[in-house]
């Protein structure tokens, strides 16, 4: 059974915290393949090019669908990174994260160049014992 159809199977069981762990539990597994294909070396390299494609586009790729899938526990900031992803409204519904974008029927495969800048989805949360420690650290 893929993600989205255990997290399918989740939401019918309103089993939401299954569906967050679920979807974590993928990130993780999307960020140890990151890290372990370092495609910042790969990007130094002309001739690694296209396996920088691939890993950068799989990684998207499982962002995209997490989203989907995350949309209806945290609507906005899911909305704010599919934003980010250039993922049109018309393609952000639950069919969309059942097939990769590539086989989805009338869907446009095209490399887009994601908007550099700060992108911040989540701030850190600090406790006060590390903000007081923060504070003293720097001034």
């Amino acid at each position: 059974m893929s993600s989205p159809e255990i997290c399918h199977q989740h939401y019918t069981n309103y089993q939401f915290y299954k569906v967050v762990d679920s979807v974590i539990h993928v990130l993780h597994l999307a960020n140890l393949f990151f890290e372990t294909m370092r495609p910042w070396d790969l990007k130094k390299k002309p001739e690694c090019h296209k396996e920088l494609d691939v890993i950068l586009h799989l990684t998207l790729e499982t962002l995209r669908i997490c989203s989907i899938i995350l949309q209806p526990i945290i609507p906005s900031m899911a909305c704010k990174l599919l934003d980010k992803l250039q993922i049109p409204n018309d393609a952000r519904h639950w069919e969309h994260c059942m097939k990769p974008s590539w086989r989805v029927e009338g869907a446009i495969f095209e490399t887009k160049n994601i908007q550099s800048g700060k992108f911040l989805l989540f701030q850190r949360i600090y406790s006060d014992k590390k903000k007081i420690h923060k504070k003293t650290a720097s001034g």
